[in-house]
């Protein structure tokens, strides 16, 4: 008797349970993780087979949304174009007049702000009358694998001037040993034995393939929510007591300078590569500023971050190509209208900080043409 009365109360609170269940999922995955707290998106990635670059693809949505943490914070817009590079403009093969190619990684991709707010957006914009402005971020990409890019770019575009935008991470993940194990799949990376002995590895373009929890979560609003606001899967490594994700190792001073020793060889080999395949035609590079250290007033000589500084200004003054230094852009900037130009929970530009960039390229340009 208990039993059968047990078994009606179950049943009933499963017939009860069920429908609620379903109308909450419901009213989460189409309503509250797509107009109260949008979910955020990331672009289809694929592999070009010729040059081995990843990047969008224009086999996966065209347009997507894009936040920050739990609570969406910074919601922005991204479209992607007919190449499949994050773009409001189409791309066109046949030159009829001067062409910027701008080569980067996520600060270029630049899926943080709003895709019309991106500072390549911006460049495009001041010179629509005379120059098209073509650009190519793909975020996660070391300095390493920006020589590849260039040859891709070169190759199909056939830009007059190529200006490669580096972020200070640009610089250890160009080792392959240094590198993140997920980075160092994905892109090219170098193999340093010494100084004149390089090894170049390309990406293995099978670890492009998801798994299938991933590719579930993501075929869902609410699975997007978890996977890129939660960022579910790092809490799967926090509670496998992954060391090398909870623990990072930290290196001695000969140590420190052996890395320095390597991933020097290893930006010089890629400016190499970029000056061989850009004959004749200018090369820039932008480095980012020493933000951090200027928003919070400490001294540059103190940042680990500053020593990659100078060895890329010395770098590129001696294979004489030309040098963008934002650090001192930024700097000058920062004391007149102390407005920071990352944000608060991400260290990506924010819509000031890529307004700022867009300035100073266009003014450097200027210069350079007048």
């Amino acid at each position: 008797m208990l039993k059968k009365k047990a078994l009606k109360i179950l049943i009933n609170l499963t017939v009860v349970s069920l429908p609620t269940f379903f109308i909450i999922f419901l009213l989460f995955e189409f309503f509250i993780f797509r107009y109260i707290l949008p979910a955020a998106q990331t672009p289809k990635l694929e592999y070009n087979k010729r040059f081995l670059i990843l990047k969008p693809s224009t086999s996966g949505p065209q347009r997507g949304n894009h936040s920050m943490g739990p609570w969406t914070k910074n919601p922005s817009k991204w479209e992607i174009n007919n190449f499949g590079w994050i773009n409001v403009s189409d791309y066109e093969k046949e030159k009829k007049r001067l062409r910027l190619a701008i080569i980067g990684d996520s600060y270029v991709m630049g899926l943080e702000v709003n895709t019309k707010d991106n500072f390549t957006e911006l460049v495009k914009k001041r010179y629509e009358d005379h120059m098209d402005v073509y650009s190519f971020g793909m975020a996660g990409s070391p300095m390493s694998n920006y020589s590849h890019m260039a040859e891709y770019v070169n190759h199909h575009f056939d830009p007059d001037i190529l200006l490669v935008n580096i972020v200070y991470n640009d610089f250890k993940e160009s080792v392959y040993e240094y590198a993140a194990p997920y980075l160092r799949n994905r892109f090219w990376t170098y193999r340093v034995i010494n100084d004149s002995l390089i090894h170049e590895i390309p990406p293995d373009t099978l670890s492009l393939k998801e798994g299938k929890f991933n590719k579930f979560l993501k075929s869902f609003a609410i699975g997007r929510y978890l996977y890129h606001n939660i960022k579910i899967t790092h809490l799967r490594k926090y509670f496998k007591n992954n060391a090398s994700y909870t623990n990072p190792k930290r290196i001695s001073l000969n140590d420190e300078e052996e890395q320095q020793k390597k991933v020097s060889a290893a930006v010089e080999a890629t400016l190499n590569r970029i000056k061989d395949e850009f004959v004749n035609k200018r090369v820039i590079i932008t480095l980012d500023g020493l933000r951090n250290e200027i928003e919070h007033n400490l001294p540059f000589q103190d940042s680990r971050l500053n020593r990659d500084r100078m060895m890329l200004k010395e770098i590129c003054k001696s294979k004489e190509i030309e040098f963008i230094d934002l650090t001192e852009h930024f700097q000058f900037d920062y004391n007149i209208n102390k407005k920071s130009f990352g944000f608060e929970i991400d260290p990506h530009w924010n819509k000031y900080g890529h307004s700022k960039v867009a300035e100073i390229v266009i003014a450097y340009l200027n210069q350079e043409q007048n």
